[in-house]
């Protein structure tokens, strides 16, 4: 599951009734959206941690997903926490420590107003190259780096996204439904800027015995899509994408555009292993599979791993359903 993290704050009270219903909108949108919501747990008013994970925490209720899957906090010991959700402690005297370890933990940074402290979070957010979304609502820093990102983006942002896409955040302001409008026009760019977040890569020998296990993977994302109404989710082996000039680095570069990867471990595989092993280093779900009867290796043994014994269309269909229910999981992030 792809993180956001949602950093900010205002300087006083005087717009603190739209600042907190902001915050709430995002915080519900990033959950609704299929996103982990990363903040840094502070309980003041003016700070947006509380207020986005009070929205998250409202999605999660009326969708019935487990808060402690999808939302996270990291603070400083003795900060004054805002108890939503599941806390890590950040120990050490500097600030900066918390900073870098918030912006180590997010695919992509969105900002709310923000001064000093939220500036150095964006800086280390371009120093490693995260995507940010400064909403200009509320002045501050976020301001700044909208009108500089406006005609002059980073390097490592997707050529889809166009100033006019960026400029759009800006017009909600002035919309009858704004909050909508801006949550809307962000959770767009959010998902442009995750392009690849929709990608299942399939990790698996290349032998004409896993064609039917090729064949339920494929049925257990449409099955997926169709619960979700849309073709959401897209899955590929190595050998099915064209054009592969370095296939070793094609691979890591999908098994880092990955939201799930699902790695067959029938059979000893030094290729499978290593794709599993990459994509659980860098944090992406995996999902393993294997024939019933195979013999895993000592270090994946403790990994729960889903059996198959594809031998009729029934069987398949049957296969396809866990499989199904396992990628289902983690897009609601109940598991």
């Amino acid at each position: 599951m792809k993180s956001v993290l949602i950093i900010g704050s205002i300087k006083n009270n005087d717009n603190i009734e739209s600042f907190q219903n902001l915050c709430m909108f995002l915080g519900k949108g990033i959950i609704k959206a299929g996103y982990k919501l990363v903040n840094g747990g502070s309980g003041y008013p003016l700070n947006v941690d509380k207020h986005v994970a009070e929205g998250a925490k409202n999605a999660c209720s009326k969708n019935n997903i487990k808060i402690e899957k999808v939302i996270l906090c990291i603070s400083r010991e003795g900060d004054n926490n805002h108890n939503i959700g599941p806390a890590q402690v950040v120990m050490g005297d500097l600030e900066v420590e918390k900073r870098m370890h918030l912006i180590r933990k997010a695919d992509v940074v969105i900002s709310i107003g923000g001064y000093n402290g939220t500036k150095e979070y964006l800086v280390l957010a371009e120093i490693t190259e995260k995507p940010i979304i400064p909403i200009p609502k509320f002045k501050g820093v976020s301001y700044e780096f909208f009108n500089k990102y406006l005609y002059q983006k980073p390097k490592y942002y997707p050529e889809s996204i166009t100033d006019d896409e960026f400029e759009l955040i800006n017009r909600a302001g002035f919309t009858n439904n704004v909050f909508d409008s801006i949550v809307n026009y962000v959770i767009n760019l959010t998902l442009k800027l995750l392009a690849g977040s929709n990608y299942i890569f399939i990790a698996s020998p290349f032998q004409p015995i896993y064609d039917n296990v090729l064949l339920a993977i494929r049925l257990a994302v449409k099955k997926m899509n169709d619960e979700l109404g849309e073709d959401y989710y897209i899955c590929e082996r190595i050998d099915e994408i064209k054009d592969i000039i370095r296939i070793d680095e094609q691979i890591e570069k999908k098994i880092q555009q990955s939201i799930i990867v699902i790695a067959d471990v029938s059979e000893d595989s030094a290729n499978v292993y290593y794709e599993m092993g990459f994509a659980r280093g860098i944090g992406t779900n995996v999902i393993p599979i294997a024939r019933q009867g195979s013999k895993l290796q000592f270090d994946i043994k403790t990994i729960r791993t889903e059996f198959y014994s594809i031998n009729d269309n029934k069987t398949l269909d049957s296969f396809a359903n866990t499989l199904k229910e396992c990628i289902a999981n983690i897009h609601y992030g109940s598991e």
